[in-house]
């Protein structure tokens, strides 16, 4: 089973992720922050958004969100 953190940018995600991660009772739970994920294939998300916009950010974004999910589905 896959659960989403979704919310808007800047309203603490990734340091609920962070906390979520330190609780006993999710500790068989794979993590991952899709920023991250983004950051270790494209470089930095600020730099995509400024030389690529936020539109091609937004296919970026989605393309690797698919294949965590494919990925993790098996």
């Amino acid at each position: 089973m896959i659960y989403l953190l979704v919310g808007h940018r800047g309203v603490g995600k990734s340091n609920y992720l962070s906390w979520l991660k330190q609780q006993d009772v999710f500790s068989e739970f794979q993590f991952l922050d899709l920023d991250h994920e983004i950051e270790s294939r494209y470089g930095a998300i600020s730099s995509l958004f400024s030389s690529k916009g936020e539109a091609a950010f937004r296919e970026i974004e989605e393309k690797v969100l698919n294949a965590l999910i494919e990925q993790a589905s098996g």
